[in-house]
């Protein structure tokens, strides 16, 4: 019986360490697991560049207005301002004067040009014509160029973008030829209220700061 009660503790003995490096390979296991999930969830190039792009996309094109039929000044539009000489001047346009107002059409070249531009808003005017809304340029990314991610759950990703100018937009660029023609008055017209930009101009570099909670990443508040 003595021989009995001595193998019995031999073996709770021995038991114990068995379960504490079981417990231990488990901790480490979990921590491993843990690791390799937050690296995973982690901000990288390719989830910075999704994101960037939508974010980009979501700013929507540039865009241009006008309208076409018998146009007269008013606090929506003005036909005498600049934009109509350039659409003129690039042969989309036909204008001519009558009475206080303006009579614009759009020529088959113009109409052609419109065809081929996507998101386009042309609405019929209760005086005759239309008032039309041209997208110009959308913002496409360039490259990402660092992903700085202290934690898990913040990152700053630097990233460069550039204009992408469709037709209309060529016409409606800063430095092109049409645009240069035109005074200075009327050049920063055309760029603030009209569309025009630099739409050939080197990438610009931004940043954005992103914290990650339990819906994803979105920008982070300041």
């Amino acid at each position: 019986m003595f021989e009995a009660e001595i193998e019995m503790e031999k073996k709770s003995s021995s038991f114990g360490p068995v379960l504490f490096i079981a417990l231990l390979v488990a901790c480490i296991g979990a921590g491993v697991f843990y690791v390799i999930h937050e690296t995973k969830q982690s901000m990288t190039e390719p989830l910075a560049s999704q994101i960037i792009t939508t974010i980009l996309k979501g700013k929507g094109p540039a865009t241009m207005h006008f309208r076409t039929g018998y146009i007269v000044q008013n606090v929506e539009e003005k036909p005498f301002d600049p934009h109509y000489k350039l659409l003129e001047k690039a042969g989309l346009i036909k204008t001519a004067k009558k009475d206080i107002g303006l009579v614009v059409t759009l020529t088959p070249a113009g109409e052609q040009v419109l065809s081929g531009i996507q998101g386009i808003s042309r609405t019929k005017r209760a005086e005759g014509g239309e008032a039309i809304v041209v997208p110009l340029a959308t913002r496409k990314l360039v490259a990402i160029t660092k992903v700085d991610s202290p934690t898990p759950s913040r990152a700053t990703v630097a990233y460069t973008w550039k204009w992408e100018p469709n037709k209309l937009g060529q016409v409606f660029d800063a430095s092109s030829s049409l645009v240069s023609a035109f005074g200075i008055w009327d050049r920063q017209t055309l760029i603030k209220d009209y569309g025009v930009d630099f739409y050939h101009a080197d990438p610009k570099p931004e940043s954005f700061t992103f914290s990650r909670g339990p819906k994803g990443w979105s920008i982070a508040e300041e």
